[in-house]
């Protein structure tokens, strides 16, 4: 769980959605 919220805090520092594109 601590990863998803780490995640999620991560997308809101810096846009990560070109990143999710590539996967």
């Amino acid at each position: 769980m601590l990863c998803y919220v780490m995640l999620i805090i991560t997308w809101r520092q810096q846009p990560i959605m070109n990143e999710m594109e590539r996967l």
